[in-house]
């Protein structure tokens, strides 16, 4: 019996170490694995940094893009807002340029009117000189 158990040993011993090499070789592929899962979870973290960070800047983008776009509306109803004042100074320029000329018209006529005026009362005046004269 005691060669069996010594056999019995022996094949347990073997065993034993095949399970230890197994064993060790199962903690280092862990540890490698483990190694692996903290690189990888530190890749995914940076991608997640990265993508918040592109989402912040689209964000703050989209913010500026609005603001630019009312800034536009604002600007473009300003100009419809100057293009109506500017056709109303043009017929306000139309209606003095209209205005101006009848003035210019009537003055002449007044001046005509005048100047007839003074040479009718010359002759009068000439006329009425003897008339004195005789008085």
């Amino acid at each position: 019996m005691n060669e069996k158990a010594v056999e019995y040993t022996g094949v347990l011993n073997a065993r034993l170490n095949k399970v230890q090499q197994d064993f060790d070789q199962q903690l280092i592929s862990i540890d490698r694995l483990a190694t692996e899962n903290t690189q990888k979870a530190t890749e995914l973290k940076a991608k997640e940094d990265e993508i918040n960070g592109l989402r912040q800047e689209t964000l703050h983008q989209s913010a500026i893009g609005e603001a630019i776009q009312r800034k536009l509306r604002a600007i473009e109803d300003q100009k419809i807002e100057a293009e109506q004042r500017e056709e109303t100074l043009k017929g306000q320029v139309s209606a003095l340029k209209k205005e101006l000329e009848s003035s210019r018209k009537q003055t002449e006529a007044d001046k005509k009117a005048i100047d007839d005026l003074v040479c009718a009362r010359d002759i009068l005046n000439k006329v009425l000189q003897p008339c004195q004269f005789y008085s």
